[in-house]
């Protein structure tokens, strides 16, 4: 099974987190003949932890049932100003 290991970072809009998730399935997974129901672990790192609740309204829709094990921790500075980093391990 190989694995690819992708990460993403988001600047606090609600909006630009769907985008990227979209990516991540559209683009990244599905280029690597994957798709998100192959993903096995999602690791978060957000700037304000209190920003979970508005990342896992969007965290949901995209993982609807069997959820992939998922971390979630706060960071302070993330690369490039993002408040949220994210890393998703998927098999091919």
């Amino acid at each position: 099974m190989e694995k690819r290991k992708i990460r993403i970072y988001f600047d606090g809009n609600l909006f630009v987190l769907f985008q990227l998730f979209r990516l991540l399935e559209d683009w990244i997974l599905q280029e690597a003949g994957s798709c998100l129901e192959n993903v096995l672990t999602v690791t978060v790192y957000l700037h304000d932890i209190y920003e979970d609740g508005r990342f896992n309204e969007v965290y949901k829709r995209y993982f609807e049932k069997d959820l992939p094990a998922r971390t979630c921790i706060q960071a302070g500075n993330l690369p490039f100003g993002a408040r949220v980093e994210i890393t998703a391990t998927a098999y091919l």
